[in-house]
């Protein structure tokens, strides 16, 4: 059953008003040898040309891994299953994640849909401490504090067991068990998510 220990959220409150009159660094009244270098006004080296090029152009999609076999574990005689398995661009080399993604993906992975699993991540911050029917996994902590921005297979919906509830764990790992469902789905014309978690229970220990 999932665990009943709760982590507390205190939210500060006692920071200090900004200053408005106080210059900033990239205040403009300053003389220019004591101006922060701005980047952008700057102009960009071959390198990271090369960089930026790469990154907005799609990535050729080609199986990397080509076979990969899961052992079953305890409970519910799950599938274990890590991040690295459902990770697109280690296991396809797709970047963008596109929503015919489901069927590139090799046969090893597609096998996972609908099977019963057990993965591990954090949890993203829920709308209330206990009581959560459904909350969002995240693959490490710095999707959840921090704001890295993640990758659509690092962050997906977890949907609880009929009956059982999950309250928040704050910055640690815990395990996941339940079914696991492979399908792209678009919202605007945006993939929204491909993985989702449901029938699930937390193993936290």
């Amino acid at each position: 059953p999932p665990s009943e220990q709760t982590a507390s959220v205190t939210a500060k409150s006692d920071a200090a008003p900004q200053n408005t009159s106080e210059k900033t660094p990239a205040d403009t009244t300053l003389p220019v040898v004591a101006q922060r270098p701005d980047p952008k006004l700057r102009a960009m080296t071959k390198e990271e040309v090369a960089q930026e090029k790469s990154a907005s152009e799609p990535r050729e999609v080609k199986i990397l891994v080509k076979d990969r076999s899961f052992r079953r574990t305890s409970p519910e005689n799950a599938l274990l299953v890590n991040y690295d398995d459902i990770d697109l661009l280690k296991v396809m080399n797709m970047e963008p994640v596109t929503p015919e993604a489901p069927d590139l993906m090799p046969e090893w992975l597609k096998n996972l849909d609908g099977k019963r699993i057990r993965i591990r991540g954090f949890m993203y911050p829920p709308f209330q401490q206990t009581g959560n029917e459904y909350f969002m996994l995240a693959r490490d902590n710095q999707i959840c504090c921090f704001g890295k921005n993640p990758k659509i297979y690092d962050l997906f919906p977890v949907i609880m067991r009929e009956g059982v509830t999950a309250d928040y764990i704050l910055n640690r790992p815990f395990d996941v068990v339940g079914v696991f469902h492979i399908n792209a789905e678009s919202f605007d014309g945006e993939l929204e998510r491909i993985y989702t978690i449901d029938d699930a229970i937390i193993i936290d220990k």
